[in-house]
């Protein structure tokens, strides 16, 4: 997925042959939109995403020109950052330019953030070593083979041919 999103963020019409992780190209992808808080307090939806570029390229030890390959960067991005470029705030200003192009013609952006969102919040369970059986674990195999269908068939096919889940689900472990 993460290289989909960074070959269709590439072909958005504002980055014009520039580079979506560039400090200023993000500024203008990820604009300042501020909403009020449960308190009353403006925040900008869009700084954490800007932060999390200028992080992966600080990690990732990348400027123009020290050779650092810019792969590395995109490998720095946690599955929360691209599953963030799904949501409907990106919709006009990411989905239609550009984060379409990653996915099969006619693929629906509020059910492929959907099962994103659910993907990502199950995942950082499993990371923590809580129980995801109450998630109803099939549907997460389904929502995980969705995103892959979205994105390609052969990864599809790939990963029905080469999943266990399925069995270790029917055996009632």
């Amino acid at each position: 997925m993460r290289n989909a999103y960074d070959c269709a963020l590439l072909s958005h019409p504002a980055v014009a042959g520039d580079d979506w992780i560039k400090p200023d190209v993000a500024v203008f992808l990820l604009p300042q939109h501020l909403t009020t808080d449960e308190h009353g307090v403006a925040q900008d939806k869009n700084a954490t995403p800007r932060n999390a570029i200028k992080q992966a390229r600080k990690y990732a030890k990348f400027s123009e020109g020290n050779g650092v390959h810019r792969g590395k960067v995109i490998a720095e991005f946690m599955f929360g950052f691209w599953s963030y470029l799904t949501d409907s705030l990106h919709e006009k200003t990411l989905w239609v330019p550009a984060l379409h192009k990653a996915y099969a013609p006619g693929t629906d952006r509020a059910k492929i953030h959907a099962a994103l969102d659910d993907l990502r919040d199950v995942r950082n369970r499993l990371a923590h070593n809580e129980s995801t059986y109450d998630r109803h674990p099939e549907n997460l195999r389904r929502s995980i083979v969705f995103v892959a269908r979205s994105l390609s068939e052969p990864l599809r096919g790939h990963i029905v041919a080469h999943s266990t889940v399925t069995e270790v689900l029917s055996s009632a472990p």
